[in-house]
């Protein structure tokens, strides 16, 4: 019987380490794209003031 409960604790750790690496992993998706969208925002408006500086040379 103890051999028992000792591979349901094991398979219960088992799945609740799975399920918050998970939930790591889709935080750190969201965080990942944000930072690149807020990278591609930053790098448009510079392209932008450069160009508009071009322009008036």
């Amino acid at each position: 019987m103890h051999t028992k409960t000792r591979g349901v604790v094991l398979i219960s750790v088992l799945m609740i380490v799975l399920l918050l690496s998970s939930i790591a992993m889709l935080l750190g998706n969201k965080y990942l794209l944000s930072l690149k969208r807020a990278q591609y925002i930053e790098f448009q408006s510079h392209s932008l003031n450069i160009f508009g500086n071009v322009e008036t040379i």
